[in-house]
């Protein structure tokens, strides 16, 4: 398995995850559903610019579920 494979499995898995469709990722993230797709599959490799958006996207809204951690 390549890194792009696991790049791609991760995006799916977070955002099925989080019960997102390919559109509402799209959306959130500027592209279009087509670009989720190819990135899923792994037929196109999201840019530098995009996996830090998509990583933002994906990992705040897992945050915005998570219970606020206390201070000791």
């Amino acid at each position: 398995m390549n890194s792009d494979t696991i790049i791609a499995e991760r995006i799916k898995q977070k955002r099925t995850e989080l019960k997102m469709t390919q559109r509402d990722l799209a959306k959130a993230a500027q592209t279009t559903p087509a670009t989720i797709s190819a990135y899923e599959k792994a037929q196109k490799k999201p840019s530098i610019d995009n996996m830090k958006s998509l990583t933002c996207l994906l990992i705040g809204y897992v945050g915005k579920n998570l219970p606020k951690r206390s201070r000791p």
